[in-house]
């Protein structure tokens, strides 16, 4: 697997009541997947929603008024 890009791992806040958002890893491969990594030292059921919801965020940044959805990428999220 060739990595081509990792990805600036911060989330836009978009108000000031809206938590920040990091990913840990966030990487595209040559073959055009996206790979979504995070590192916990738990797996309690609210980490895993954590995880999911900012993956989520990061996923519907791509979709854009007056654009068709992407349904070519590949995401893979690793928790």
């Amino acid at each position: 697997m060739k990595v081509l890009k990792f990805y600036p791992t911060e989330l836009p806040v978009r108000n000031k009541k809206e938590r920040v958002k990091v990913l840990d890893v966030l990487l595209k491969t040559k073959d055009g997947k996206y790979t979504h990594v995070e590192v916990n030292t738990s797996f309690g059921e609210a980490t895993r929603v954590r995880n999911l919801c900012f993956f989520n965020s990061y996923y519907s940044e791509k979709v854009k008024r007056g654009n068709k959805y992407d349904t070519k990428s590949e995401f893979v999220h690793i928790i």
